[in-house]
């Protein structure tokens, strides 16, 4: 009876630690160092940040954003206003004289892509954070049909949307 209690009680502190509530500011942090660690992939990809993106958006500059995500990531949500990154490519002469700003959820696969398009000589910036940060930021998301507060991250790992948010996965 008393190794069941015993082993009764280290679940419940399993159970407890896994449900730990991490304020939106930890969030935060963690997204910012997560995309930190990741930039040193792609060292000559430009960032900017979801309050600078807002800024320019703002002041009526129009940049062309590109979701870099899978399909089905995107159509849970996607930042208004963005392509993917199939119908950049295929209208690419179209943007020649636009600035992409890439995303995906944290901002590792749009640096890899930005990257690829800094070799074609493409104006880009890599979405520090990416639609995570942008959430964070309070930046819209849309569906495709309506605004959402839903985000598709890849797991938990990735689950850092604000209180506010759905982490889909």
């Amino acid at each position: 009876m008393r190794k069941l209690a015993v082993a009764i009680m280290i679940c419940l502190l399993i159970i407890g630690c896994q449900n730990t509530i991490v304020s939106d500011a930890d969030k935060q942090a963690q997204i910012e160092t997560m995309y930190r660690q990741y930039a040193r992939k792609f060292p000559t990809v430009k960032g900017i940040t979801a309050s600078q993106l807002q800024q320019l958006q703002r002041q009526g500059k129009k940049p062309i954003l590109v979701d870099v995500r899978a399909p089905e990531e995107i159509a849970v949500s996607y930042i208004p206003g963005a392509i993917s990154a199939a119908e950049f490519e295929a209208n690419i002469t179209d943007y020649q004289d636009t600035i992409a700003i890439v995303y995906c959820t944290i901002g590792y696969r749009s640096g890899l892509y930005a990257q690829k398009l800094q070799q074609r000589e493409i104006e880009v910036f890599n979405l520090e954070g990416s639609i995570l940060a942008w959430s964070h930021a309070g930046g819209s998301l849309t569906d495709g049909t309506q605004a959402t507060h839903q985000v598709h991250v890849f797991g938990r790992q990735w689950q850092l949307t604000p209180a506010s948010y759905t982490a889909i996965w």
